[in-house]
């Protein structure tokens, strides 16, 4: 379908049906100029939808009284949260535009029963005569909306109105497609089997004959990949490939006798036809691994992205990590870099110790977990290049074991004292300015909005959502071993803390700072600056005045500043300065508040 046949459509079928087509056709926006300075794309949307409109459908005698049905209840793209936002956020551009003098129009005042039967007569749903359909059938309009995504993943947005048809009102009008502003979506947390599976259907439509495809990963600033995480590319590119070959009908491919072959690059050159070659580049971010799958047929190149759970990489058996010689003997090489890794191990006889060897370059902090499979964890030593035993700092946790160390080359032993054949994993991380906070377990992460991330977890047994962001600096350094974040998180709706309208905010905590010296919160946005309260409450620093509410000053500034800067002083009496990034606070809220339907506490959170 074209989108100029989009243009006027007449009655009869399902508009949201009809629409969809239109806009699938539409993979650009097409004349969407640039929003103006203030301006939301919902309001450009409704405001474009109603002029034409005016333009096209005002009726001589009177307005037009329009009923806002929003997004269609079943398929379309983006989650719900999304959906719930962009609904809400087209209700007052709506209300917006019509309240405007002379607009035409003005919002439906319709009983359930009016309703209803306007609606299922504008679907398709109901038809015949209707002594209500008969009394608002030159006056009623129907809009919707629709969110549709071009080949490169933009999220579009267009808007709809439709009458009931008759001799005055045969009215069909859509908005331009406006694409949706990268913190208003977010970016998904897919799976390994999305992102593979996108680049093996687009195999599919190219190869023409016998191809194999030599796969090798890399890993940001590290080099080479474990050879158990190639190991599940290539096992990952298989599945997909046989999968999009049974789902593509033969008659679409130009050769019968077309196969796609994939191997670890390491294997050799292919005996016979085409050779592709595909890397795999994994960097590692915030509670999330980037995968980046490029394939190239023939310099034409395929490249998938998408963010992946850590969870959806193998732990790596010891056997596969490299042996380096350390001072005192042979050991296995860690990367101490970035966000945590897990080393799979065995000590086979009882009195079997495993040595592991690393080298730092600058101070750093450095923290190891190890957990038995199965019983108690083997316990863990660390010796300086001098051969010193370097003592942890305090833990509460019996198998965490966190250090401040210098640059120098470290050895870190772990001891069988449990029999033969003990098993353990080793998780390990390091940071030269403070570690990254890590989510509580069944805690995870599900999307992106700027700087802020989104997820979903439980608690005692309940669903919660929450939003977290990392501090984008701080000072004095050395000041601490985890980096400050701050944190909200609200109870799902069928929780039973919803009733109480709980709300768990912290900014920091407490127990780095000199409490006797008063803390202060400042927010900084393009054309106005905020004061906002800072406090301690429950060992939390937090910004309220009573209860879990917020005050208006740090709502405003939370929801239209660009960065909030918190100032104190550390236990030692040192000036402490933390600022953090704003950028993706209200959409991230409002997915939280969307996902976990808890809209009712959106006062609470956001202030325009």
């Amino acid at each position: 379908m074209r989108r100029e046949d989009c243009r006027r459509w007449p009655g009869g079928v399902r508009i949201l049906r009809v629409l969809a087509a239109c806009l699938v056709a539409a993979t650009t926006p097409v004349g969407a100029p640039a929003l103006a300075e203030g301006e939301t794309v919902q309001f450009r949307a409704v405001d474009d939808l109603w002029g034409k409109v005016r333009a096209n459908c005002d009726r001589p005698d009177g307005g037009y009284i329009v009923d806002h049905f929003g997004f269609p209840a079943r398929g379309g793209v983006g989650s719900a949260a999304l959906r719930n936002i962009q609904f809400q956020k087209l209700e007052a551009a709506l209300s917006k535009v019509l309240a405007a003098n002379g607009s035409g129009g003005q919002r439906a005042n319709l009983k359930p029963i009016e309703q209803d039967e306007l609606r299922a007569h504008v679907y398709g749903d109901a038809f015949g005569e209707n002594a209500i359909v008969d009394r608002f059938r030159d006056t009623y309009l129907l809009a919707t909306a629709d969110l549709v995504a071009d080949a490169k993943g933009q999220y579009l947005l267009s808007v709809t109105v439709r009458g009931l048809g008759g001799t005055s009102n045969g009215c069909f009008e859509a908005s331009d497609l406006y694409p949706l502003p990268e913190e208003e979506v977010g970016e998904p947390v897919v799976s390994l089997a999305d992102i593979f599976g996108r680049a093996a259907s687009k195999m599919i439509d190219r190869s023409k004959g016998k191809v194999t495809v030599y796969l090798s990963a890399e890993v940001v600033g590290e080099g080479q990949a474990p050879g158990r995480w190639t190991d599940t590319f290539v096992d990952e590119m298989r599945y997909a490939v046989q999968t999009a070959r049974e789902k593509s009908s033969t008659i679409n491919l130009s050769d019968s006798t077309a196969s796609i072959l994939v191997q670890p690059q390491t294997t050799g050159a292919s005996p016979t036809g085409e050779r592709w070659v595909s890397d795999v580049k994994i960097e590692r971010k915030r509670n999330a691994y980037r995968v980046v799958l490029t394939v190239d047929p023939n310099a034409d190149y395929i490249v998938e992205p998408g963010l992946v759970q850590p969870s959806e990489l193998p732990d790596i058996p010891v056997e596969q990590l490299r042996d380096v010689n350390y001072g005192a003997g042979r050991t296995k090489l860690l990367n101490i870099v970035g966000e945590q890794q897990v080393v799979l191990g065995m000590l086979p006889g009882a009195t079997d110790v495993q040595d592991y060897g690393f080298r730092l370059s600058a101070p750093a902090y450095v923290e190891f977990d190890i957990a038995g499979n199965p019983g108690e964890p083997p316990p863990l030593d660390l010796y300086n290049g001098s051969g010193a035993l370097v003592e942890p700092m305090a833990s509460r946790s019996p198998t965490l074991r966190r250090f401040r160390l210098g640059a120098d080359t470290y050895r870190l032993r772990v001891r069988n004292t449990k029999g033969p054949r003990a098993g353990y994993r080793l998780s390990y991380r390091g940071s030269e300015q403070a570690l990254a906070p890590m989510l509580p377990p069944d805690f995870r992460i599900t999307r992106v909005f700027r700087d802020w991330q989104v997820g979903i977890g439980f608690q005692k047994g309940e669903r919660a959502c929450f939003a977290v962001t990392e501090a984008t600096r701080w000072s004095p350094a050395g000041w601490r071993p985890i980096r400050p974040f701050i944190w909200f998180l609200v109870p799902d709706s069928k929780a039973s803390e919803a009733s109480e309208r709980v709300i768990n905010q912290r900014f920091d905590v407490a127990a780095y700072y000199d409490t006797s010296v008063p803390l202060q919160g400042h927010v900084f946005g393009n054309k106005e600056n905020w004061s906002i309260p800072i406090g301690i409450r429950d060992q939390q620093i937090q910004s309220v005045v009573g209860g879990d509410i917020m005050s208006l000053e740090s709502l405003e500034g939370l929801t239209q500043g660009t960065a909030l800067v918190l100032e104190g002083a550390t236990a030692e009496q040192r000036p402490a300065q933390i600022e953090y990034s704003l950028s993706g606070y209200q959409a991230a809220i409002n997915e939280i508040l969307s996902e976990c339907n808890r809209l009712d506490l959106r006062a609470a959170l956001i202030r325009r």
